[in-house]
Order: C-alpha cells, then structure tokens, then sequence
C-alpha cells in the first residue's frame, strides 16, 4: 500500500508539471526576435530597408553599394546615402540555422542585397555583405564580395539591441584575426562607407517593403 501511495503521487506531481504552460520559455523566446517598426518578427529572407533610428543623429539615410573608384569592377561597398529622405536598397538576412524563420537576436547571419545584380563580367562581385580590410587605413569595411551560406567568417553578422531603441549590426568571428566592433560609418574618400567599429556606430530599425510603400505614400504614420 505504501508503494502505491508513492506511485500515485509521482504520477500525480508529473502530471502537474506536464500541465503547466512554459511561459518563462516562450517569454524568453519572444524576448530573442527582432522586430521591424510596426512589431512584426523580422522574417529570413523577406526584404526590409534598413535605416538610421535617429536620422538627426547621422545626417544620412539608408544603406546602399557604391564603388569607390571608376575601375572596371572594382569591388562595391556598402555605403549611406547621403540624404535623411533616401532610403536606400532592400536587404535580406539569412541565418545560419537551418529553418530558422523568425530572425533573433545574437543570431548568425548573412545580410544580403536582395535587390543588387552582380555584374557577370566581374567574377567574385555578389551580393553579400563581407568584412574585407583595407591596408591603407587599417579598417574593416564591408563590401560585395561574399557567399551566403558558406563557412567564410567575413560574411557572419548578428543582430543586437540597443537599451536606447533600434537595434545595431555587430560583427565578431571566432578567429579574432579582426576586431570585434558594431558597424558605423566611416566618412571619407568622399562618401559615407559602413565599416566594423566605424567612428560613428549606427543604430538601425527595419522597415517592410509593404511599411514603406504606405509611409512613402502617407496612409501610415511612421513610429519607431
């Protein structure tokens, strides 16, 4: 009888913690994703423009490619327009994780120009962001020259919060062979290139492609 009684209650203690709903997992879960401006899970492989938090804080807008010299393929970096009203080019963001839908944060990633064409005569050019040193200055910018999906750790970025608002790119491979740092603009060679541990670090909020066209077109109204 003793047994029994034992049983009984095992069973009874293991039913209890089967019935009880994991709501600190899936707060903490919640907690993890990113979110475009209007509260929407940032989606892998959806296209998003990606523009400053605080416009008056950086003077320029969204990201876009530019070359840095007229020489037949020449690499394309990745640089700010030069206008607050210009939101730059569409990107994407593709995790590591198979499967993965929902992007989170501190989660590897590739980021991607959705809407960049390689040039075909010029082999290497893609549209993949990746961390590529420049010897004249000793910095890291990020040019269109990765391959998503690969084991290159140039071209693995993560998505992390800021406590201010909006969020902020960082880039850290497992190597060190560069310095970890948040991507920031670095204003010279007459532009406005986006490099690891630019002089001016950039928070960043996500819009949708859907978000935009009703913000450009004044059916919505824009609130970070």
């Amino acid at each position: 009888m003793k047994h029994l009684f034992l049983t009984l209650a095992t069973i009874t203690t293991l039913l209890l913690l089967l019935s009880t709903p994991p709501t600190t997992t899936a707060a903490n879960a919640a907690d993890n994703i990113v979110y475009d401006v209007i509260g929407e899970p940032l989606q892998a492989g959806q296209a998003y423009y990606m523009v400053p938090y605080d416009y008056s804080d950086v003077g320029g807008g969204g990201l876009t490619w530019l070359q840095k010299t007229k020489v037949t393929c020449a690499p394309y970096y990745v640089s700010q327009e030069n206008v607050n009203t210009n939101f730059g080019q569409k990107i994407a963001f593709y995790p590591q994780t198979p499967g993965q839908t929902d992007i989170t944060l501190s989660s590897i990633l590739n980021i991607v120009f959705s809407s960049f064409t390689p040039p075909i005569n010029c082999p290497g050019t893609s549209n993949v962001w990746s961390v590529a040193a420049d010897p004249a200055t000793r910095l890291n910018f990020i040019e269109l020259r990765g391959s998503r999906g690969t084991r290159d750790l140039r071209t693995w970025f993560t998505i992390e919060d800021v406590d201010q608002g909006g969020y902020k790119i960082s880039y850290c491979p497992r190597n060190r062979r560069v310095d970890c740092g948040s991507l920031g603009i670095v204003s010279r060679d007459f532009g406005r290139w986006l490099g690891v541990n630019g002089t001016n670090p950039l928070t960043f909020v996500f819009e949708s492609e859907e978000f935009f066209l009703n913000k450009a077109l004044g059916t919505k109204s824009y609130a970070a």
